[in-house]
């Protein structure tokens, strides 16, 4: 990773707290913590990828990174400030400059426009060009990822699966971003398409200098596309690493039970037993101390009494265990 590249954007201790309401007067009676004081860093041009289970907050962080969701306490930094500071004129742009690619590429479109009418609404509301400069444009997107210029009248329904999707990747494209918020994009896709699509990505990354935050809960796909890795778990993040570091050598029980997990393509491979035990705590009564600890197969006692701080254990090389403090 170069150093010397500049941090983009920027969370910190961030929470995302869902109240949950009981009773005859819908008082508030606890929360679903879904992200609670989770912290990263993004640096331009790179991909950072953010793994773990359904459920584990990671789709909420990336929603609150693109402030769809409002926060319940912390910040995202962007170019020095909190984009929760905003104002609506601030908002404009940063909307602009940070980008979606949504999970289901047929849900995300709308069925009553051709691709044409949505780019074009696009352009027209940002005022980013017209006429025939307008159109040019829209060929030159719809070429970038792949598609024709004849697709430009189809609507979504005349699109195949990975079509919709690289739809969705020129309507991300469309305002010339910086960066773009990669919410599973290949997770509804063919294995065949996946890699497609997923270098695609690399391709138009490089192409345009884009930084990525890959949202995904294969660990194989976040591999062959990510810089550095963040693992989360109930809300939290048990690790941070660059990818080579987090997948030769894992440090968190939680990490090293999921690599265990991806499937291997070996009919002499013998599976190693299951480390994990038992199911993902309730993340509106999450365990105490350590939230990883009912399912650890190397719990201590301090792990269930005390939460354990996040460690750089080797340099650039995070986790948030009691067995490195």
């Amino acid at each position: 990773m170069n150093s010397q590249k500049k941090t983009l954007l920027k969370v910190e201790n961030l929470k995302k707290y869902y109240p949950i309401k009981g009773g005859v007067l819908s008082r508030v009676v606890g929360h679903v913590k879904a992200v609670d004081d989770v912290s990263f860093h993004i640096l331009e041009g790179e991909t950072l990828g953010l793994v773990g289970e359904s459920g584990c907050g990671k789709t909420t962080t990336g929603k609150t990174v693109l402030r769809l969701t409002e926060q319940t306490e912390g910040a995202v930094i962007y170019q020095g400030e909190n984009i929760f500071d905003f104002t609506s004129k601030q908002m404009r742009e940063y909307r602009k400059d940070v980008q979606i690619i949504f999970q289901d590429p047929y849900g995300s479109l709308n069925p009553r426009q051709t691709v044409g009418d949505m780019l074009r609404e696009i352009i027209r509301y940002h005022k980013l060009a017209s006429g025939e400069e307008m159109e040019k444009k829209i060929v030159q997107l719809m070429e970038m990822v792949g598609l024709s210029s004849y697709h430009i009248g189809r609507y979504p329904h005349e699109f195949s699966g990975g079509q919709r999707q690289r739809v969705g990747i020129a309507r991300a494209l469309c305002l010339e971003p910086k960066m773009i918020v990669c919410d599973e994009p290949v997770s509804a896709l063919d294995v065949s398409i996946q890699s497609q699509i997923l270098n695609l990505l690399k391709d138009l990354q490089r192409k345009l200098d884009l930084t990525y935050l890959f949202i995904a809960h294969d660990l194989s796909v976040v591999k062959h596309i990510s810089d550095r890795v963040g693992v989360m778990y109930l809300g939290k993040i048990a690790e941070l690493a660059e990818t080579d570091s987090l997948y030769e050598n894992p440090l968190h029980p939680y990490t090293k039970a999921l690599l265990k997990a991806i499937p291997v393509a070996d009919v002499d491979y013998v599976a190693s037993k299951a480390v994990l035990k038992g199911d993902v705590p309730s993340p509106s009564n999450p365990p105490p101390g350590c939230v990883f600890h009912t399912r650890c197969s190397e719990c201590m006692d301090i792990c269930s009494q005390k939460a354990p701080v996040m460690t750089e254990a080797r340099p650039g090389h995070f986790v948030s265990c009691h067995l490195y403090e």
